[in-house]
């Protein structure tokens, strides 16, 4: 005879350590899932953008009827002629922060884009990427905002860089407001930004003086650096002589005096400086007549 069983309550309290268990791995699952979840979240957005990444840049379509886009940070807008679209014509626009495109960071291009900037040339803006498909129009409109940090738009210039070539171009810019600058474009760079140029040195002119000659204040207005000679070694490494004349020590010029072995280029004193050359005591007193001499003005010429 089969007999029906109750399950006692020491039964049931065996069980209940299960059930917690599966309690505590069902909400380790659900949290693990939830962190998932936030993480795909996060690298569809920027900066990671995976689908972007993984699928190539995403396109806005442009045409007569809608004919502009505008960069992810809202400063920069292309603009086309409703009557020259191209042909099922779209562009990709996207902007690399000024600090991460001066660190080399970002894209595969950023760092060569980084390296070809001519040394005269100060980034001051984001650096704007253009990428099209389609059939380009012959002509299109770019309108750029500066950026907070830029108040001075009277000494900042547009350039592109040409993907070909790699090189940053001149884009011819004007401004349209405080704010604003425009340029028309009949190319479509790879990357766009604005730069700031620092001034060209100043050619050094260097005028040698003879000690038969005199300096005038005509050369002198125009000289950077006057090199009077005049000055001599003599046996015991000395030096001798006196500057040519009309040279000014006070003037705006830099004077570096020149020593010489000849006081007459026809008639060179090659043995007193090979004496001096082989002689450590002469050459020491000679360098240090040298070092006198150069202290005293903008330094020398030997």
């Amino acid at each position: 005879m089969t007999q029906k069983l109750n399950p006692t309550q020491s039964d049931l309290s065996d069980d209940s350590p299960n059930i917690n268990v599966m309690l505590s791995m069902a909400a380790l699952v659900l949290t693990m899932l939830l962190v998932l979840i936030l993480a795909g979240v996060a690298l569809l957005l920027p900066p990671f953008n995976l689908l972007e990444r993984l699928g190539g840049p995403s396109y806005a379509m442009l045409s007569a009827q809608s004919n502009a886009a505008r960069s992810p940070d809202g400063r920069l807008t292309l603009i086309l002629d409703p009557t020259d679209a191209g042909a099922e014509f779209g562009v990709a626009l996207g902007n690399v922060p000024s600090e991460s495109f001066r660190r080399g960071e970002g894209a595969d291009w950023v760092l060569a884009a980084q390296e070809a900037v001519p040394t005269r040339l100060t980034l001051q803006s984001p650096v704007y990427t253009l990428e099209t498909r389609g059939g380009l129009p012959e002509r299109a409109t770019v309108s750029l905002e500066l950026p907070p940090t830029v108040s001075d738009m009277t000494r900042l210039d547009l350039y592109g860089r040409d993907e070909t070539s790699g090189e940053w171009d001149f884009v011819a810019s004007q401004p349209v407001d405080a704010r604003t600058v425009v340029a028309e474009l009949d190319a479509f760079p790879a990357q766009l930004a604005l730069f700031s140029a620092t001034s060209p040195s100043a050619p050094t002119v260097l005028v040698p003086v003879d000690v038969t000659t005199v300096l005038t204040n005509d050369v002198g207005n125009v000289a950077t650096v006057v090199s009077p000679a005049g000055m001599q070694p003599t046996g015991t490494g000395e030096l001798v002589g006196s500057l040519a004349a009309g040279v000014d020590p006070t003037a705006s010029y830099r004077v570096m005096p020149v020593v010489r072995n000849f006081g007459d280029a026809r008639a060179l004193d090659v043995d007193t400086v090979t004496a001096i050359l082989e002689n450590d005591t002469l050459r020491a007193t000679h360098v240090e007549s040298i070092v006198n001499l150069a202290g005293g003005f903008g330094g020398g010429v030997c």
